[in-house]
């Protein structure tokens, strides 16, 4: 869940047109330890539109 709402805060930062560097880091830094769970949550289509195209890309290592 704190994945989810990280990926949730970075995608409304990316509506407003101001992705920061604290955004970035902070999805990184969280999503990347709950890794598995950004992964579950993009299986769902309906899940798909929280995340950012450039963040889909980055976490589909």
């Amino acid at each position: 869940m704190q994945c989810f709402s990280t990926c949730f805060v970075l995608s409304i930062c990316n509506v407003h047109k101001k992705i920061t560097m604290f955004c970035f880091t902070l999805f990184i830094f969280i999503c990347y330890q709950f890794s598995f769970d950004c992964h579950i949550r993009r299986k769902h289509e309906d899940d798909i539109s929280l995340f950012p195209i450039s963040v889909v890309e980055l976490i589909q290592f």
